[in-house]
């Protein structure tokens, strides 16, 4: 009887600390939600629709707004690639060239809250619940096949993958703010995607485009010349 209680014993613990992180999480699940109060408009923030060229190909989708952050911008290019903007809030200008990268397999946070952008078959996109770190530095993740960039200077730092997972930070020991990987329990995704930042009028914007699928063709540059020059 003893040892059938000694057994137990750190199960029932376990179980309990399982119990209590469940409880917990979506109590701050919850909360984050409130205090985010998420509303999907259908109005493009000017200063977002403005970085693009006019294209037959390239429409507006949807824009995400809530009490914690910039909104962030849904657009979809020839029925294949959505692309994403955000306005970064920054403390004085972020150096681009001097951005700290890193290319390694890597998972979103533990332990946060994320609120889904946009779902496709194997993978997603993912914001940080909450408000942003403002920004004095940039930290990014991009880690795939292929992966290279394509272009930096002051004003433009862009960025091609074949994409197993893709984050950017604004503090090192900070929470990532946007996440794209894997939703597959069972195997990791090669994400064609392209990741820019670009400062037009003073202003920081992260655009990320995404294919749809993993098997759409993405050629290097695409991003490029939907921009505004």
């Amino acid at each position: 009887m003893k040892k059938a209680i000694i057994i137990a014993t750190p199960i029932l613990v376990l179980f309990g600390c399982f119990i209590y992180y469940i409880s917990h999480t979506v109590i701050e699940m919850t909360a984050a939600g409130k205090k985010d109060s998420i509303v999907t408009s259908y109005d493009a923030p000017g200063s977002y629709a403005g970085l693009f060229e006019k294209n037959s190909k390239f429409s507006f989708v949807e824009t995400t707004t809530s009490k914690t952050r910039n909104p962030i911008t849904k657009f979809e290019y020839d029925s294949k690639f959505e692309v994403d903007v955000y306005r970064i809030s920054t403390a004085g200008e972020v150096s681009l060239t001097e951005i700290d990268e890193t290319h390694k397999n890597d998972h979103i946070s533990y332990y946060h809250t994320y609120n889904g952008l946009s779902e496709f078959h194997t993978y997603s996109v993912s914001y940080k619940s909450g408000g942003q770190d403002v920004a004095r530095s940039i930290y990014l993740n991009l880690f795939g096949e292929g992966t290279f960039t394509i272009k930096k200077n002051d004003s433009l730092a862009y960025y091609y993958s074949r994409a197993k997972n893709f984050y950017v930070k604004f503090r090192k020991d900070g929470i990532q703010d946007f996440f794209v990987g894997s939703t597959d329990d069972w195997r990791e995704p090669v994400i064609p995607m392209e990741v820019m930042l670009t400062r037009r009028a003073g202003q920081l914007y992260l655009v990320l485009l995404v294919a749809e699928k993993e098997s759409y063709h993405l050629a290097p540059g695409t991003l490029l010349t939907l921009m505004k020059k």
